[in-house]
């Protein structure tokens, strides 16, 4: 077997801190909420939240951590698991009963935010706090929501990059940008 080692350690700490979290967590509530820390809105968000998540549906409520979230994609498929709700519970003869819809996490959640999540890290404790999901705990997020993309690459190989598109609310209102998500409404 021929060991190689990895080109730093900077991911190897970021995953002791997060399961640092998760087990402070478990410890604090008694085995009772589930923890999961989300990096971005984009490849990183999704995968750590389908593997901390569903692992976890056993809980009776969660800790969503997006602090240092580094944006990508409006994370409406992380708000619409977190706020599904529960129809029914199934008895099986030969295990524990489970729950529908599938995916289902029916107590009370938090999200803790700070300055630092920004783009769709600022999108989604936004979404959180709309959809009535439950409190933002922490500092306002960093209030960086218009968005950048489809521009082509220079012939030389540079890119240039300008404003694309920007949120506003149901209500007509700007929102976030250059003011960030605060923990209570404005």
């Amino acid at each position: 077997m021929t060991v190689v080692p990895v080109p730093g350690e900077t991911g190897l700490r970021n995953l002791s801190w997060i399961e640092e979290n998760r087990r402070k967590v478990d410890q604090m509530s008694g085995g009772k909420l589930a923890y999961v820390y989300l990096p971005d809105t984009a490849q990183g968000g999704y995968t750590f939240f389908n593997r901390y998540f569903f692992s976890q549906l056993d809980k009776d409520g969660a800790v969503i951590d997006e602090r240092f979230n580094s944006g990508g994609q409006a994370a409406d498929y992380v708000i619409d698991y977190l706020r599904k709700p529960l129809m029914s519970f199934w008895a099986v003869r030969d295990g524990e009963d489970w729950r529908q819809p599938f995916g289902t996490m029916p107590g009370p959640k938090v999200m803790l935010v700070n300055e630092y999540s920004g783009s769709g890290g600022d999108y989604m404790p936004y979404m959180f706090r709309r959809a009535g999901i439950g409190p933002l705990i922490g500092k306002r997020t960093w209030g960086g929501l218009v968005g950048i993309g489809g521009y082509p690459s220079l012939i030389d190989g540079g890119s240039v990059t300008a404003p694309h598109f920007a949120f506003y609310s149901p209500e007509g209102k700007w929102e976030i940008e250059n003011h960030g998500v605060a923990l209570m409404s404005i």
